[in-house]
């Protein structure tokens, strides 16, 4: 390999090269190759600490298996029947906003809110009145520090020296996890033997299996029994969800505010649109998206803009040609490979001169999948299965925390950004909350 070759370009961690790939032709290609798979040392590493699902899975059997499995929850109709309580729920922490001046990290408020949404669609519970919610929300940031840290170290979680602290962390929040799947096994059995239903005879077309799976699929715990998984495996992909999933939205969701904070104009524009499109209504529908263009041109910039996952790791099970795709170069067996969609992001080639400014505009006559440099929630069969909930959930928080207040980021304030999980600010991401003045 040579060492540079456009937007390919290999860099050494003592004996080993890591392949970083900034070109999204060949980004698209690698990760739709089944010769590239999860690297050793991140399996491990999630897998020590989540347990083996979706996420960390080495076969695709098991993969796909799983995936069919909480499809039955991800699908696109149900998760919009879910809208109205995203909207109550967002309600609720508006609420505990609209008495507090001064500056407000939005990391905070954005990782309590997607907490309490969490555990409204993995198993009914409702954390807003839980005394473990502050304890599990300071718990999860912690083990997603010490497997970034781990992940970028290159060493086994095992083997690390922060194993002895994820030992104490771990078996806290899987036994917690535990104990609500437990509640809500017990509660579906209870509904179950109240009001059994008769069992389809044949299977029907795609579109029957799907209602028949929005009628029985009201949480993931729910999807999960019915699957008669065993309880370690559901503990598992539920795990998965609260560690991946719960951080990259409410990390999107924060940087969201954060920029309607920064950006005036932006922030007057939605504004505009969302008084328009809900009046004085306090909830968000499906129909309402139609009328909520912009709203949604601000979140697919708010994903481009900061690199919400900047990159995700993957290694070679063969040697690999990027002949096909302009590049004289082999990728050998055991590479690592470092797909940079957070160089992609910013590459002027695809989002013209302004691509390191932030303008919801570029997206108001673009499609979210028509720009092929786009990958918010990665590319291929395993792209996130979450994506469509962390939309759905980032258009309604950020339409209602906008429909009620003005914001602004304090002057002379800049992130510290940090790459762990998820993009982190080490600075927090401080918004100013001035209540709108409501219409009588």
């Amino acid at each position: 390999m040579s060492k540079k070759h456009r937007k390919v370009f290999v860099a050494w961690t003592f004996t080993e090269p890591m392949v970083f790939v900034c070109d999204p032709p060949v980004i698209r290609f690698l990760l739709t190759d089944d010769r590239i798979i999860k690297g050793y040392g991140y399996k491990t590493t999630m897998r020590d600490a989540l347990g083996y699902s979706i996420l960390t899975s080495e076969t695709d059997d098991f993969w796909r298996s799983h995936r069919k499995i909480l499809n039955g929850f991800f699908n696109y109709n149900l998760l919009c029947s879910y809208m109205p309580r995203f909207s109550e729920q967002t309600q609720y922490m508006i609420h505990q906003y609209e008495s507090k001046t001064g500056p407000q990290d939005m990391q905070k408020f954005a990782l309590k809110l997607a907490l309490i949404i969490f555990g409204d669609f993995a198993f009914h519970w409702d954390y807003r009145t839980d005394e473990f919610t502050d304890e599990l929300l300071r718990i999860v940031d912690e083990g997603n520090l010490l497997i970034a840290r781990v992940i970028q170290s290159g060493v086994p979680l095992w083997a690390s020296v922060e194993w002895a602290k994820f030992k104490v962390i771990l078996p806290k929040v899987r036994k917690h996890l535990e104990e609500k799947m437990d509640m809500r096994f017990k509660q579906l059995e209870a509904q179950k033997s109240l009001n059994p239903q008769p069992q389809p005879q044949n299977a029907g077309s795609e579109e029957e299996e799907e209602e028949l799976s929005d009628a029985a699929s009201s949480d993931v715990a729910s999807v999960l029994l019915r699957a008669n998984l065993e309880k370690e495996q559901m503990i598992d992909e539920v795990f998965t969800l609260l560690s991946a999933g719960h951080e990259t939205t409410a990390q999107f969701i924060a940087f969201a505010l954060y920029s309607l904070g920064l950006y005036p104009d932006v922030q007057a524009k939605l504004k505009q649109e969302i008084d328009a499109a809900l009046g004085d209504r306090k909830v968000v529908t499906r129909e309402d998206l139609q009328n909520l263009k912009y709203l949604q041109a601000v979140n697919n910039e708010t994903l481009r803009y900061w690199n919400i996952v900047g990159n995700i790791p993957r290694e070679t099970a063969a040697d690999i040609d990027l002949s096909s795709v302009g590049y004289d170069m082999v990728l050998p067996k055991g590479t690592t490979v470092i797909p940079s969609f957070a160089v992609c992001h910013r590459d002027e080639d695809f989002f013209g001169a302004y691509a390191t400014s932030f303008v919801p505009e570029r997206w108001l006559n673009l499609k979210r999948d028509e720009n092929k440099a786009f990958f918010p929630f990665g590319y291929g069969k395993r792209i996130c299965i979450g994506q469509q909930m962390a939309l759905l959930e980032g258009a309604v928080v950020v339409a209602l925390v906008c429909q009620r207040f003005h914001m602004a980021v304090p002057e002379g304030h800049k992130p510290h950004l940090w790459m762990a999980v998820t993009t982190k600010s080490k600075t927090g991401l401080p918004v100013i909350f001035t209540p709108r003045e409501q219409k009588k």
